[in-house]
């Protein structure tokens, strides 16, 4: 599994977007995206859409830990 990621920073938020796609560059249609806090709370999710593609809004300024899973593939972290 593989993640491009871009973010745009506002103010004091940023949105967080990216494409989840397998080894072969197909995308995972309907994978779980989580951006938590250290601790482990989840500061915004979302699902991947058709082509795999998501987008997380009003996350805040810090430090975090990306969380993607689907259905197959080992959990991947960052």
């Amino acid at each position: 599994m593989a993640l491009f990621l871009s973010a745009t920073v506002a103010a004091q938020n940023f949105t967080l977007k990216g494409k989840v796609v397998d080894d072969a560059n197909a995308p995972l249609p309907g994978a779980a995206v989580q951006v938590q806090y250290p601790w482990g709370e989840d500061a915004g999710a979302t699902a991947t859409d058709a082509v795999g593609h998501f987008e997380i809004n009003n996350i805040e300024k810090g430090g975090y830990v990306l969380k993607v899973t689907f259905l197959g593939f080992e959990e991947l972290r960052k």
